[in-house]
This record gives structure tokens, sequence and C-alpha cells, in this order.
């Protein structure tokens, strides 16, 4: 996959998830920002700016939540994947960070076993696929915070 592929993947996630269609439950004041494709909402880590696919801030510009689209889940996203769930503050509703990961198809066993290995607190793994016809879907896989969003 290529990384205008990665970015009209970041951007269904983020007009489909963010809020859901008919999503009663998501607070007025919450926007989302999608930094796929150009680098609109940055979030401060100890090592400098960081710009994850899709940023939920509240009305104060406090960030809420994340989504992070990988083309490929290997080792060496741990380190980021912690970095930005650390940036997120724990949902006192759900006890976990509101920290996303979406991975291609097959792939989703393997993001959740990283983030459980490393501690990383996290709200859903999801895998995305793409059809023939180029419509996207999103499957969630484990959703350890907000039982409401395990859905399609």
């Amino acid at each position: 996959m290529d990384q205008a592929l990665h970015d009209r993947v970041a951007r269904h996630i983020a007009d489909k998830r963010f809020p859901f269609p008919n999503q009663q439950n998501w607070p007025a004041d919450f926007q989302t920002v999608v930094n796929a494709g150009q680098q609109n909402r940055a979030i401060e880590l100890s090592d400098g700016a960081a710009y994850p696919d899709i940023v939920i801030v509240d009305g104060g510009d406090t960030v809420r939540e994340m989504g992070e689209i990988e083309l490929a889940v290997d080792d060496s996203l741990a380190a980021k994947w912690a970095a930005y769930s650390a940036a997120l503050p724990i949902n006192p509703d759900t006890n976990v960070r509101q920290f996303f990961v979406y991975g291609p198809s097959g792939q989703e066993e393997t993001a959740r076993q990283l983030l459980d290995q490393n501690g990383i607190s996290y709200a859903g793994v999801r895998q995305f696929l793409v059809a023939d016809d180029g419509a996207i879907r999103i499957i969630p896989y484990v959703t350890p915070g907000a039982a409401q969003d395990h859905r399609e």
C-alpha cells in the first residue's frame, strides 16, 4: 500500500468513525483533525512534535483521542504507539486512553499483541480492508475501551 491509500483510509476513518454517523454521545466541542497528507495538529512529545494520523481535540484544544493508521505492523511501532497513547488522558469511563490502531487485514492480532506486551493503553484495534472497487471497510478486532465503538 502506498501513502496515498494510507491518507485515503485515514480520511475515511475520520469521516465515518470520529464520530460515527448519528452518534449521540459525541461531545459537541470535539473536533476531528486529520494529519494524513498534511500536518494540521501536532502533539508535543518529549522528543518534539509529532503528527498522529487522526487527532481529536476538545474546545479547549486538549487532545482527547487519537487514531493511527499503519500500512504494516511490526515491533518498530511500539515506541511511537506508547508515546502517542501516553499523550492522552485516561478516560474515566473506560479506564483506558482513547488510542486506536488501524492496520491492514491480517495484522490485527500482531497489533494487539504489540500493544499488550508493551503495556500500552488503547481503546481499540481495527483492521481495514480496501475492496477492488476502492471501497474501504473498517472491522473492529478488540475494544478494551468504549464498547459502543466496537462496530463497523
